[in-house]
């Protein structure tokens, strides 16, 4: 059962507790079946799936429980949960998609940090000050401690990407 897409238990979760309901005249025990189906479904992928792509198809799934009963006296009862019931499945094909996303390696950063590191090579790292005043010339102490890191110090990248300080090795 593992293997079975989130898409389709959300769509049969509607299904299953409307027909529950229908047979046992017992809409109670529909409910309870729709609240179970959202929390399988929301324990399938809450590791695997972002907090608001679960949220917004939970608020889905509200909506479409609520279109199934108003669409019911205009086309049907059956009509209606399986139509919104699709619409349900299709969301959540869409928000949470069909295959099982794999995490990033551990040795490779993710595009996030390639990214920011890449624009800081042009902009540099925040500034503290008004960036409005103009600039003030560096002083003599200032130049010296410059001068004392640039020739003590090195940037080396370590195995993860990160870039560190360390003393040079001479």
């Amino acid at each position: 059962m593992s293997r079975t897409p989130t898409w389709l238990l959300a769509c049969l979760t509607l299904v299953i507790g409307f027909a529950l309901a229908r047979v046992t005249g017992v809409r109670a025990l529909g409910a309870v079946v729709l609240l179970a189906g959202v929390g399988w479904c929301l324990a399938r992928e809450v590791r695997a799936t972002p907090w608001w792509r679960l949220a917004v198809v939970v608020v889905v799934g509200a909506v479409c429980f609520v279109a199934s009963h108003v669409l019911a006296d205009r086309v049907g009862a059956w009509p209606s949960v399986l139509l919104c019931s699709a619409a349900l499945g299709a969301s959540t094909a869409l928000l949470i998609g069909g295959r099982r996303r794999v995490a990033q390696p551990a040795g490779r950063p993710g595009w996030g940090r390639r990214a920011t590191e890449w624009l800081l090579t042009y902009v540099g790292p925040a500034q503290i000050g008004d960036p409005r005043r103009p600039a003030r010339a560096a002083t003599a102490d200032e130049r010296a401690r410059e001068e004392e890191l640039r020739t003590t110090l090195v940037r080396e990248v370590g195995p993860d990407g990160t870039t560190y300080l360390v003393e040079r090795r001479d």
